[in-house]
């Protein structure tokens, strides 16, 4: 009778790791290209306001019955003929301009800027008076007769609402005794 052949075990070893290969391949799911997903580039930078600089009058801005003018003195526009005056009663008031605009999706680099002059009669450096900047209802912004000055460029980035419809508003609200105005022009909402 013959004897059975061993094989060694070198061979054995190396003849199961090719069967196991074998069998992880057939096993293995097919290999997924990973593509990189990068955010939608802005389709339509730009300006979004209707009448930025306010020189059509109130056209496109909502609560501006007496507040958009061709003001002269503390009130004067920055550039053109036209400004925006909140407050300056010397009485409990608040008073807004408000417009809805879209941020196309996709534009993450947007800014909100609007050149605020505020005059006042307040002496104290108590907050009294303020002008509070919004996009939808997220505050951006607040100011107040504290902030005193000629016309100053403030800039907000709004480049999370990207994709929405929003209402950019600018409110006032004065205490009594004494006035603070804010004066505003050259408002822009530039998408990128």
């Amino acid at each position: 009778m013959k004897e059975p052949v061993r094989r060694s075990s070198a061979r054995r070893v190396a003849m199961a790791g090719v069967a196991l290969a074998a069998a992880s391949a057939v096993l293995a799911p097919p290999a997924v290209a990973q593509a990189e997903i990068s955010p939608a580039a802005c389709a339509n930078p730009g300006q979004v306001l209707v009448n930025p600089g306010f020189e059509s009058g109130p056209t496109g801005w909502d609560g501006a019955d007496w507040s958009i003018h061709t003001w002269t003195g503390d009130a004067a526009p920055r550039t053109g003929s036209w400004s925006a005056w909140l407050g300056g009663t010397a009485a409990p008031t608040v008073e807004s301009l408000r417009q809805t605009v879209t941020i196309p999706a996709g534009c993450t680099n947007s800014t909100l800027s609007v050149h605020v002059k505020i005059d006042t009669a307040e002496t104290l450096p108590v907050a009294y008076d303020t002008l509070t900047v919004k996009v939808g209802s997220t505050v951006v912004g607040r100011f107040s007769n504290v902030d005193k000055g000629d016309y100053r460029l403030r800039s907000f980035n709004v480049g999370a609402f990207a994709g929405q419809t929003v209402t950019v508003s600018f409110t006032s609200r004065e205490d009594w005794d004494v006035q603070t105005s804010f004066i505003l022009d050259d408002v822009a909402l530039t998408t990128g």
